[in-house]
Protein backbone atom coordinates (compact mmCIF):
# COMPACT_ATOMS: atom_id res chain seq x y z
CA UNK A 1 0.00 0.00 0.00
CA UNK A 2 1.08 3.33 -0.78
CA UNK A 3 0.62 4.71 3.19
CA UNK A 4 3.37 2.01 4.24
CA UNK A 5 5.57 2.69 1.69
CA UNK A 6 5.28 6.28 1.89
CA UNK A 7 5.93 6.10 5.74
CA UNK A 8 8.55 3.68 5.48
CA UNK A 9 10.60 5.84 3.16
CA UNK A 10 10.21 8.98 4.74
CA UNK A 11 11.45 7.20 8.08
CA UNK A 12 14.42 6.45 5.84
CA UNK A 13 15.07 9.71 4.65
CA UNK A 14 14.82 11.33 8.31
CA UNK A 15 17.61 8.57 9.28
CA UNK A 16 19.74 9.72 6.43
CA UNK A 17 19.28 12.90 7.08
CA UNK A 18 19.91 12.69 10.87
CA UNK A 19 23.22 10.14 10.43
CA UNK A 20 24.83 13.43 8.31
CA UNK A 21 23.99 15.45 10.49
CA UNK A 22 25.75 14.10 13.64
CA UNK A 23 28.70 13.20 11.38
CA UNK A 24 28.97 17.34 10.38
CA UNK A 25 27.58 18.87 12.47
CA UNK A 26 31.11 19.68 13.96
CA UNK A 27 33.26 19.97 11.26
CA UNK A 28 30.83 22.16 8.78
CA UNK A 29 31.44 25.52 9.95
CA UNK A 30 27.72 26.09 8.56
CA UNK A 31 26.39 24.14 10.69
CA UNK A 32 27.89 24.44 14.05
CA UNK A 33 27.25 28.41 13.68
CA UNK A 34 23.63 27.41 13.09
CA UNK A 35 22.79 24.93 15.54
CA UNK A 36 25.43 27.08 18.59
CA UNK A 37 22.85 29.88 17.80
CA UNK A 38 20.02 27.69 18.70
CA UNK A 39 21.67 26.30 21.27
CA UNK A 40 21.26 22.98 19.71
CA UNK A 41 23.09 20.18 21.33
CA UNK A 42 23.88 16.48 20.40
CA UNK A 43 21.36 15.32 22.68
CA UNK A 44 18.38 17.91 21.21
CA UNK A 45 19.70 16.42 17.80
CA UNK A 46 18.71 12.68 19.24
CA UNK A 47 15.58 13.53 20.92
CA UNK A 48 14.15 15.56 17.67
CA UNK A 49 15.67 13.49 15.09
CA UNK A 50 17.26 16.85 13.52
CA UNK A 51 19.01 15.98 10.46
CA UNK A 52 21.04 17.61 7.27
CA UNK A 53 21.12 17.20 3.63
CA UNK A 54 24.41 17.46 2.47
CA UNK A 55 23.54 17.36 -1.49
CA UNK A 56 21.06 17.33 -4.06
CA UNK A 57 21.89 13.34 -5.40
CA UNK A 58 23.34 11.61 -1.86
CA UNK A 59 19.96 10.73 -0.62
CA UNK A 60 18.42 10.12 -3.95
CA UNK A 61 21.68 7.53 -4.44
CA UNK A 62 20.82 5.81 -1.15
CA UNK A 63 17.41 5.57 -1.84
CA UNK A 64 18.19 3.91 -5.35
CA UNK A 65 20.08 1.53 -3.70
CA UNK A 66 17.57 0.21 -1.38
CA UNK A 67 15.52 -0.27 -4.40
CA UNK A 68 13.14 2.52 -4.73
CA UNK A 69 12.85 3.58 -8.69
CA UNK A 70 13.32 7.70 -8.89
CA UNK A 71 9.82 7.53 -10.38
CA UNK A 72 8.20 6.51 -7.07
CA UNK A 73 9.89 8.89 -4.80
CA UNK A 74 8.32 12.00 -7.46
CA UNK A 75 4.62 9.76 -7.50
CA UNK A 76 5.04 10.15 -3.59
CA UNK A 77 5.66 14.02 -3.70
CA UNK A 78 9.11 13.48 -1.85
CA UNK A 79 11.62 14.51 -4.58
CA UNK A 80 11.52 16.97 -7.78
CA UNK A 81 12.52 16.86 -11.42
CA UNK A 82 14.72 19.75 -12.31
CA UNK A 83 14.40 21.13 -16.25
CA UNK A 84 17.15 18.35 -17.40
CA UNK A 85 14.67 15.92 -15.91
CA UNK A 86 17.03 14.46 -13.20
CA UNK A 87 15.24 13.72 -9.71
CA UNK A 88 17.12 16.06 -6.74
CA UNK A 89 16.25 16.40 -2.83
CA UNK A 90 14.72 19.96 -2.73
CA UNK A 91 16.64 19.88 1.09
CA UNK A 92 20.12 20.61 -0.20
CA UNK A 93 22.64 22.74 2.46
CA UNK A 94 20.03 22.42 4.93
CA UNK A 95 19.10 21.56 8.09
CA UNK A 96 15.89 18.95 8.32
CA UNK A 97 13.09 19.43 11.09
CA UNK A 98 11.27 16.50 10.30
CA UNK A 99 7.55 16.61 10.51
CA UNK A 100 5.93 13.57 12.71
CA UNK A 101 1.77 12.31 12.39
CA UNK A 102 0.73 11.39 16.07
CA UNK A 103 1.73 8.38 15.81
CA UNK A 104 5.10 9.07 15.27
CA UNK A 105 5.72 8.29 11.23
CA UNK A 106 7.49 10.74 9.73
CA UNK A 107 5.56 12.57 7.22
CA UNK A 108 7.56 15.38 6.14
CA UNK A 109 10.16 18.07 6.41
CA UNK A 110 11.22 21.36 7.17
CA UNK A 111 14.28 22.38 5.76
CA UNK A 112 16.50 25.72 7.37
CA UNK A 113 18.70 27.43 4.88
CA UNK A 114 22.21 27.41 5.97
CA UNK A 115 23.75 29.31 2.99
CA UNK A 116 21.21 32.52 2.30
CA UNK A 117 20.65 31.55 -0.94
CA UNK A 118 17.04 30.79 -1.63
CA UNK A 119 13.94 30.66 0.88
CA UNK A 120 14.90 30.38 4.63
CA UNK A 121 12.60 27.24 4.73
CA UNK A 122 10.80 25.08 2.71
CA UNK A 123 8.27 22.39 3.92
CA UNK A 124 7.47 19.28 2.15
CA UNK A 125 5.20 19.52 -0.75
CA UNK A 126 1.71 18.76 0.00
CA UNK A 127 0.61 15.06 -1.21
CA UNK A 128 -2.28 12.27 0.46
CA UNK A 129 -0.39 11.84 3.66
CA UNK A 130 0.81 15.10 4.25
CA UNK A 131 -1.55 18.06 4.69
CA UNK A 132 -0.01 21.21 6.47
CA UNK A 133 -3.03 22.92 7.73
CA UNK A 134 -4.11 19.77 9.81
CA UNK A 135 -0.50 19.37 11.29
CA UNK A 136 1.60 21.08 14.06
CA UNK A 137 5.25 20.35 14.57
CA UNK A 138 6.05 18.33 17.85
CA UNK A 139 2.41 17.01 17.53
CA UNK A 140 3.57 13.79 18.03
CA UNK A 141 4.77 14.60 21.57
CA UNK A 142 1.46 15.63 22.32
CA UNK A 143 0.44 12.54 24.24
CA UNK A 144 2.99 13.49 26.64
CA UNK A 145 0.94 16.54 27.80
CA UNK A 146 -2.84 15.45 27.10
CA UNK A 147 -3.42 15.90 30.91
CA UNK A 148 -2.20 18.94 31.44
CA UNK A 149 -2.92 20.42 27.71
CA UNK A 150 -3.42 23.97 29.72
CA UNK A 151 0.19 24.29 29.72
CA UNK A 152 0.56 23.60 26.52
CA UNK A 153 2.32 26.74 24.02
CA UNK A 154 1.80 27.58 20.20
CA UNK A 155 4.90 29.13 19.06
CA UNK A 156 6.14 30.59 15.44
CA UNK A 157 8.67 27.92 14.33
CA UNK A 158 10.30 24.67 14.40
CA UNK A 159 13.60 26.16 16.71
CA UNK A 160 11.27 28.16 19.42
CA UNK A 161 9.57 24.13 19.94
CA UNK A 162 13.28 23.13 20.56
CA UNK A 163 13.90 26.20 22.71
CA UNK A 164 10.80 25.38 24.90
CA UNK A 165 11.74 21.65 25.20
CA UNK A 166 15.16 23.17 26.55
CA UNK A 167 13.25 25.37 29.00
CA UNK A 168 11.08 22.51 30.26
CA UNK A 169 7.52 23.45 28.24
CA UNK A 170 5.73 21.74 25.69
CA UNK A 171 4.97 23.48 22.38
CA UNK A 172 4.04 22.77 18.88
CA UNK A 173 4.42 25.13 15.94
CA UNK A 174 2.09 25.41 13.09
CA UNK A 175 3.59 24.72 9.49
CA UNK A 176 4.87 27.83 7.25
CA UNK A 177 1.69 30.36 6.42
CA UNK A 178 -0.65 27.43 7.21
CA UNK A 179 -2.33 29.04 9.83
Amino acid sequence: ENKVMYFHIMNLISNFYNENLKKNYIKNEHIASFLKSKNIDINTIEKFNLGYSENFLGIINYLNKKGFENQTLIDLNIFKKNSNDKVYDIYAKRIIFPIKDKLNNTIGFGGRNLEGNGPKYINSAENEFFKKRFLLYNMNNLKNVKSKLHKLFIVEGYTDVIAMDKAGFSSVAPLGTAV
